[in-house]
């Protein structure tokens, strides 16, 4: 129960709140937080590389990855 209340509240955040530094802090955090995690992929996936191979391609898919992660995970979370 609620949960649909969770996610309503996700999608259509309250614009008063949008002003507040704290909750941009608190989402810069989370945000430096998840990619410093996905730093160790990128690391690990460069030794398994060629010399030559484009590495800003790797990058961006775990950048982009990591992104699809949190949007995941803040469904989960506003739904519980």
């Amino acid at each position: 129960p609620g949960a649909a209340d969770g996610v309503y509240y996700y999608v259509n955040p309250v614009p008063e709140n949008l002003a507040n530094i704290e909750a941009w802090t608190a989402a810069a955090s989370q945000i430096f937080l998840s990619l410093s995690l996905g730093k160790g992929g990128i690391i690990t996936m460069s030794s398994y590389n060629r010399f030559h191979s484009n590495i800003f391609h790797a990058a961006a898919i775990v950048s982009v990855a990591d992104t699809a992660v949190s949007v995941l995970s803040g469904f989960v979370v506003f739904s519980s």
